[in-house]
C-alpha cells in the first residue's frame, strides 16, 4: 500500500521591485538564499524521489539550492506550478478587477489541471515529492486536499521556505500532514506575504 508524498515549498524572499525586464524573473534576496539553504538541510533526510519547481526564476533558484543535497535527483521545471490567481468566487471578482476575466479562467483552470497531475495515488513503493511553487497555489491545493471551498485560499498565510505536506493514499484520499511549517527557520530568517 504506497503513499505518495508531497512537499510543498514556497520559493524564498525575493525582490519583486528589482530592477529586471520581467517583474516574474526577480531574483532570490540574500535572505531568500539562506531560507533555502536552511529548508534543504531541514529535507535532506527525507527520501526524496522528485523534484518540480515553476520556471519562475525565484522557484528555480530556490529548487536548485534544495536539489544540491539530493545529488541523484534530476530537477524538473515545469509552467504547471506559475503563480496563479487560482480561483475567485463570484463576491470575490471586484477585488480582482484588474485581470481580464478570461485570463482569471485561464490561471484557474491551469491551477486545477496542477493539482489534478501531482496529487494522486502512486502503486509499488512510497513516492516522496517536492514542488516548489508560490504562496497562491499553495494555499489552493491546501483547500482542493481538505475538499474545503478553495476559495478559502485568500484566508491563509503561506511564509518564503515554509513546508506544507500532504499524503495521499493509495485510494486518492488525500490528508494535510503540515501546513506553513517554518520550524527549521529560525524567527530572523521568517517572511511571509506581507514582505516578499
Amino acid at each position: 500500500m504506497a503513499s505518495r508524498y508531497i512537499y510543498l515549498i514556497r520559493h524564498g524572499q525575493y525582490n519583486p521591485d528589482a530592477k529586471t525586464n520581467d517583474p516574474l524573473e526577480s531574483s532570490l534576496t540574500p535572505l531568500g538564499k539562506q531560507q533555502a539553504q536552511k529548508t534543504a538541510k531541514a529535507l535532506r533526510h527525507v527520501p526524496i524521489t522528485a523534484v518540480h519547481t515553476s520556471t519562475l526564476n525565484r522557484a528555480v533558484e530556490t529548487a536548485e539550492i534544495i536539489t544540491a543535497v539530493f545529488p541523484e535527483i534530476e530537477l524538473q521545471r515545469t509552467r504547471r506550478l506559475w503563480e496563479s490567481i487560482p480561483m475567485v468566487s463570484q463576491n470575490l471578482q471586484t477585488q480582482f478587477y484588474h485581470f481580464p476575466p478570461d485570463e482569471l479562467q485561464k490561471q484557474a483552470a491551469r491551477s486545477a489541471k496542477a493539482f489534478e497531475h501531482y496529487f494522486k495515488p502512486t502503486r509499488g513503493t512510497d513516492k516522496h515529492e517536492i514542488l516548489v511553487t508560490h504562496g497562491n497555489l499553495i494555499r489552493y491545493f491546501v483547500c482542493r486536499a481538505l475538499r474545503v471551498d478553495p476559495s478559502a485560499w485568500l484566508h491563509m498565510d503561506c511564509h518564503n521556505c515554509g513546508i506544507t505536506r500532504v499524503r495521499i493514499s493509495e485510494f486518492g484520499d488525500t490528508f494535510l500532514i503540515g501546513y506553513n511549517d517554518i520550524g527549521h527557520l529560525p524567527p530572523r530568517f521568517r517572511t511571509d506575504n506581507f514582505y516578499k
